[in-house]
């Protein structure tokens, strides 16, 4: 990216509350293992390097997807929302 780097950008992300909870897949050319952990210790939801299979990559979005909506429907304040539109 010109103007930022990827861990600025999701330092960015993750401080806006409204965005905290969506999902983030870095994918970089640099496989350097402090880059890996100091990304993923920002928050990062998982990080491929290139180049990357194209089947990897769709199977890692699927996955954080799934991972994101567990968690949302996990969440005391959406469950509970989601209780009031649906009552059983």
């Amino acid at each position: 990216m010109p103007k930022l780097s990827g861990l600025e950008a999701l330092i960015q992300i993750r401080a806006d509350y409204r965005a905290r909870s969506t999902p983030v897949i870095l994918l970089t050319a640099n496989g350097d293992v402090d880059s890996i952990v100091e990304h993923l210790a920002a928050g990062a939801d998982d990080y491929l390097v290139k180049p990357a299979a194209p089947a990897e990559l769709v199977a890692r979005v699927r996955l954080a997807l799934a991972r994101a909506a567990t968690l949302r429907d996990l969440s005391p304040l959406t469950g509970a929302a989601r209780q009031r539109r649906n009552p059983a």
